[in-house]
């Protein structure tokens, strides 16, 4: 089991703060499989919950890489997101604590539904509005992890 930590990015300029758990759930000859949760705020106004496959090496160290999808969520904001990302994580000599550096395309799709009133004539300042986007969401992720 690892425990990752660190800073995070969508579309490569907002900030995120990530918190991720991974367990191994299979082994093979020169393969291994982990399921990884995921926790990421959005300049602490939106939360991201998903969780990742990764296939890599055994023991977790070096290359890995895999699909992942997270769900989206915060004041007046909901959406997902479903993409792939490609890292490499190691240690520190012998030690459990080590880091990883991560690359990740995402499909980002969202809906903002806030107030719409202010400053424009036509809309009261209750009035709520919708506006729905979806890009294609390039990012970084860079961290410390710890194996239990």
């Amino acid at each position: 089991m690892t425990l990752w930590g660190g800073f995070a990015s969508e579309l490569l300029i907002l900030p995120l703060v990530n918190l991720n758990l991974s367990v191994p759930v299979a082994q093979g000859p020169g393969y291994g499989v982990a399921a990884r949760a995921t926790f990421e705020t959005i300049r602490f106004s939106a939360t991201a919950l998903g969780g990742d496959v990764l296939f890599g090496r055994p023991g977790g160290r070096g290359v890995y890489g895999g699909p992942g999808a997270a769900y989206i969520f915060g004041e007046n904001l909901v959406g997902w997101r479903a993409g792939v990302s490609v890292g490499y994580r190691d240690t520190f000599g012998q030690s459990r604590v080590g880091y990883s550096a991560e690359a990740k395309l995402n499909y980002l799709s969202v809906m903002d539904t806030g107030s719409c009133g202010y400053g424009d004539p036509a809309y009261a300042p209750s009035d709520t509005c919708t506006s729905d986007f979806s890009i294609a969401s390039p990012g970084l992720r860079f961290g410390l992890t710890y194996r239990f």
